[in-house]
């Protein structure tokens, strides 16, 4: 009986958990302004893109390789609507300046919905949508996108700036969100080394793509990270060590993929100590969540 009333008792706080979590997601529509509701709208778009395109590549047993693959609508439309939104909730702890984020957020939903219509738009013309001079159109194609991506920036940059004064959460919060925002700035300067070397290769078989995708990604995990520890039962300071932990793991992940591409070696070709510090950042990284979610159980 007693093992029953136990069972009970756990299903019966995982169903408030769930249901908690689910209200405070909920809110963060209901309560978003204006030029939030703008960067969300954004993202979902974005979002079903990606999801769409992931559907025509099984239908038409498509290629995951090559320049001209469906794979490259996949992962602009997923890269860039988890970013849009990302930055849309941050914007939740932040002062609401209402006419300079109305102005920077309607930038950067432009922005960002030119820069995967133009690559999606190659994928379906059967071109290579980035460094393709092959012909005038596509030439100017490729610089749309360069101005695009520039246009992004404001947003990021105005972002970070306030995160570091003026942002209402949690210190754990704090961490994630500023820390991610860095990692986002550093995403951008990789973006820019691509295109000033004029392609994705570095040397011999560095792929920029690789710390350029890790640091953008940051946006996501690691603030997810603090909002899952802001519901279990553990003390601020212990969530604020754990998120330390998980950045700290995570830009090493960053700094160890960016300096083998910049010194022209593939990310195989770590040498063993560099080897051995990346897994066991890696190791760290899935620590801190497995953290997380054990807290939650317990919670």
């Amino acid at each position: 009986m007693s093992q029953v009333l136990a069972k009970e008792s756990v299903d019966a706080r995982r169903k408030r958990l769930t249901q908690v979590m689910r209200e405070q997601l909920q809110s963060y529509w209901h309560e978003a302004e204006g030029y939030q509701k703008l960067l969300y709208c954004t993202g979902v778009l974005l979002l079903s893109s990606a999801v769409f395109h992931a559907i025509v590549l099984m239908v038409t047993r498509g290629t995951l390789a090559g320049d001209v693959s469906f794979r490259k609508a996949i992962s602009f439309g997923e890269a860039f609507g988890l970013t849009v939104i990302s930055l849309a909730w941050f914007l939740t702890f932040l002062p609401k300046k209402r006419l300079l984020w109305w102005i920077l957020s309607s930038l950067y939903s432009v922005a960002t919905f030119i820069e995967v219509f133009l690559v999606t738009m190659q994928v379906w013309r059967g071109v290579p949508s980035h460094f393709n001079f092959s012909t005038p159109f596509d030439a100017a194609v490729f610089g749309m996108m360069g101005v695009s991506i520039s246009l992004h920036i404001p947003l990021i940059v105005g972002i970070y700036v306030s995160s570091l004064f003026y942002l209402n959460v949690a210190g754990s919060f704090k961490w994630a969100i500023s820390s991610s925002l860095l990692l986002l700035i550093a995403s951008q300067i990789f973006g820019i080394v691509m295109i000033v070397n004029n392609s994705n290769t570095v040397g011999l078989a560095g792929q920029m793509k690789i710390p350029h995708a890790l640091s953008l990604h940051a946006a996501q995990l690691m603030p997810l990270l603090a909002w899952l520890l802001s519901f279990t039962d553990f003390s601020e300071n212990k969530r604020t060590r754990i998120v330390m932990a998980g950045i700290a793991s995570y830009t090493i992940l960053v700094v160890i993929t960016a300096s083998q591409t910049l010194i022209g070696l593939a990310i195989v070709d770590l040498n063993l100590p560099t080897l051995f510090i990346f897994l066991t950042s890696a190791a760290i990284l899935g620590i801190t969540f497995l953290w997380a979610l054990n807290g939650l159980r317990h919670s």
